[in-house]
């Protein structure tokens, strides 16, 4: 039985799991790579196994904004299921890792498959939804402290691991 150590993949039932991992690729994940860029069409969808990928936008040319972390819970590149098909936000890696990748068209194919497959991505696109929401609010309204600390309890979490470098940079 094919598995991941992506949470989101891992929650499939078993024949959208297997479609799923039949098509996907592993890669490695190295510190500072690019794998999203505003308004570049997007060529693959992201479910990482290790790591944390950073999710940003810049507003009115100030230095970018990050509104989000994807880690082994999640995946980047949900916006294709909503027929977006180029990169809506700024995406580089954190934290090194490995991750599964597939091919836009593939995966749209396997959504046209499975419903169950269909049915858990959105399900995530709406947690995802809401997250950012609360990521805007805390970024508004809670002074650096709080919002240092939720930084790194997400870093933390979406890598899975108790220790990260971290630097100013």
């Amino acid at each position: 039985m094919p598995h991941s150590a992506n949470q989101l993949v891992a929650s499939l039932p078993r024949a959208a799991r297997a479609g799923l991992l039949h098509h996907a690729e592993s890669m490695e994940m190295e510190v500072g790579q690019v794998l999203s860029a505003l308004g570049r069409l997007t060529r693959y969808v992201y479910f990482p196994e290790r790591g944390c990928i950073s999710v940003s936008v810049v507003v009115d040319a100030q230095p970018s904004l990050e509104i989000g972390m994807v880690g082994r819970e999640g995946m980047l590149g949900g916006h294709t299921l909503l027929a977006g098909r180029h990169d809506p936000v700024d995406a580089q890696v954190l934290g090194g890792g490995r991750a599964l990748r597939i091919a836009v068209a593939t995966f749209l194919d396997e959504l046209a498959r499975s419903p169950r497959l269909r049915e858990t991505m959105e399900r995530y696109l709406g947690i995802l939804n809401a997250q950012r929401a609360t990521v805007a609010g805390c970024m508004h309204s809670h002074a650096i402290g709080p919002r240092l600390a939720r930084w790194l309890l997400m870093n933390q979490d979406r890598r899975g691991e108790n220790r990260f470098a971290v630097t100013q940079e």
